[in-house]
């Protein structure tokens, strides 16, 4: 019924414009009708309602002055001479902090939300206009925007990664098959490395082939960035994936450009000697309660392994329950190939005889001494406390 009448509204109305959506009205006249309001003194048709006048309020007053004030008016080349483009590009803006999305959907939002009509092709055809110089008159503008709001000194710089996937299967020298985190394989990506202060404002961003191992992307990043902009002192804070022997001295030979590292660590893959030294509670001396601290010497570097109550809490969980999955499998299948193919579960298993497939105890509690330990390697000089 409810279809029925939406596209019967959608007929009488033909080239009108309805003030509401077909299925909102189609909706309302149902509704009207299971409740029989019967006196005719309220009856309204709401397909005779129509659009006079609009007022937007909001999004643009506010963030529209913001956008000019920060400068970002200035990112298309020329806008005296570009109108078209500059407004369009500020509207996909606005439209992107109101409710993010697709360039489609956000010219759909803009007509129905705020009465703005933009073409698509007109778009994609302003897209053309952000070219190289634009997007670093982009990075500039934000920069400098995130300078002035810290006072003009930034000294920490956090550092990482993602993919972005094409819906497409055509690869060029940007657009490569690589490691999906969207587990998209089979689809061209690029590699997105975003810097970002410790109070989450952005610095700057590079784009790499979709091919590239993450860890390549940390030096050349930072060299642009080091060269690009001023900045006296910086310790660069980065997740464990972009540890190499090669990274690491790299980062060292920066120190004498005042630029210091904080690296996530693999513990488990550290020397034998040095993670008994990791596993002894000894030497942990207690910061507060529920959190030890430890510091130990690797290669010259500062390793420091925190411990935390709450987090072996939620290690111990995590495997609960990836052990719970793992044993539903061996009840399913008995075939030791379908589990020793999963690297996820593959630790905890073991091959008992020729082809029975069982749960690896001693594994299990190997794992187990590890709960709650996060390690991170440094050449900074600030205490452990400081550094975590």
């Amino acid at each position: 019924k409810l279809l029925a009448e939406s596209i019967k509204i959608q007929m009488e109305a033909g080239s009108q414009q309805l003030l509401m959506s077909p299925e909102k009205l189609a909706r309302i006249n149902l509704e009207a009708k299971a409740e029989k309001y019967a006196s005719e003194d309220y009856q309204v048709d709401l397909r005779n309602l129509v659009e006079e006048q609009r007022i937007v309020s909001g999004i643009h007053d506010t963030y529209g002055a913001l956008f000019s004030e920060l400068g970002y008016d200035r990112v298309i080349s020329n806008p005296k001479r570009n109108v078209s483009a500059a407004s369009l590009f500020k509207d996909l803006v606005l439209a992107r902090i109101a409710n993010p999305a697709s360039k489609m959907a956000s010219r759909d939002m803009l007509e129905e939300d705020f009465g703005i009509s933009l073409p698509l092709d007109k778009i994609y055809w302003m897209m053309d206009k952000l070219d190289h110089k634009a997007i670093q008159r982009l990075k500039e503008i934000t920069y400098q925007n995130t300078l002035n709001l810290l006072g003009g000194k930034i000294s920490v710089i956090f550092y990482d990664v993602t993919t972005l996937y094409f819906e497409s299967f055509d690869s060029d020298e940007l657009k490569k098959c690589g490691f999906s985190k969207d587990s998209k394989h089979n689809q061209p990506q690029v590699l997105l490395a975003l810097m970002v202060t410790a109070e989450g404002l952005p610095l700057d961003y590079e784009v790499f082939p979709g091919n590239i191992y993450e860890g390549k992307t940390l030096i050349p990043a930072l060299e642009k960035i080091s060269q690009k902009y001023n900045i006296e002192e910086v310790i660069l804070v980065a997740d464990s994936a972009m540890l190499s022997e090669d990274n690491i001295l790299k980062l060292d030979s920066l120190k004498e450009k005042n630029i210091s590292y904080i690296v996530g660590a693999r513990l488990k893959s550290l020397p034998a000697v040095l993670k008994k030294k990791i596993l002894d509670p000894e030497n942990y001396p207690e910061l507060e309660p529920g959190y030890l601290v430890a510091c130990f010497n690797h290669k010259g570097k500062k390793l420091v392994v925190s411990y935390s109550s709450r987090r072996a809490k939620k290690d111990e969980q995590d495997r609960i329950k990836a052990l719970e999955k793992l044993e539903a499998k061996l009840q399913k299948s008995k075939n030791p190939k379908s589990h020793l193919s999963n690297a996820g579960y593959r630790k905890y298993l073991k091959l008992e005889g020729e082809s029975k497939i069982v749960l690896d105890e001693d594994k299990i509690a190997l794992d187990r001494a590890w709960d709650g330990l996060l390690g991170v390697i440094t050449n900074s000089e600030m205490s452990p406390p400081e550094i975590l």
